[in-house]
């Protein structure tokens, strides 16, 4: 099996290159004959790490004209929406011309209806959902701590149960 490991502990965002590992009793053996111990976490504690500063940012972004719903909002929340669906069914080059015509559209329709800082919101508000849907998908992922003299030293996740 390949893994990703964590290059910090308990930091859920940044992985090293992938490496080829043997799995057999709880044990780990990696391609460089460094044997590990792991154990799975419980997948709260995994989502809470991974999100809580994310969500501690967003409600200081996030005030009451965020949760209108007058006409320049709804617009910014469908155009929201479309840059989503760029970023979430495309492949690298249809996605990036897909967003560049997206935010194209999106600017001349901003000049269009006076409402200048549509781009801005629309930014802001495709994050947000890029970020829930980012969440939605982590409950599929399992996390697996390594240990070495009973220390934690690093982290993999996988969508596999290990044994």
């Amino acid at each position: 099996m390949k893994f990703k490991f964590a290059k910090w502990r308990f930091v859920f965002y940044f992985y090293g290159e992938e490496k080829e590992c043997e799995v057999k009793n709880n044990n780990i053996l990696i391609k460089d004959n460094v044997e590990y111990t792991f154990k799975q976490t419980n997948k709260f504690v995994y989502l809470f790490l991974k999100f809580a500063p994310i969500f501690f940012i967003l409600a200081f972004v996030i005030n009451d004209y965020d949760l209108s719903l007058d006409k320049n909002k709804i617009i910014e929340y469908l155009s929201a929406i479309f840059i989503f669906v760029g970023f979430v069914f495309f492949d690298d080059f249809q996605r990036k011309i897909y967003l560049i015509v997206a935010f194209i559209l999106i600017t001349i329709l901003g000049f269009y209806l006076h409402h200048f800082n549509l781009i801005a919101y629309t930014i802001k508000y495709s994050i947000m959902l890029l970020i829930l849907f980012w969440f939605g998908i982590s409950f599929y992922n399992k996390c697996y701590f390594l240990y070495k003299d009973g220390k934690i030293v690093s982290h993999f996740l996988t969508t596999k149960d290990l044994k």
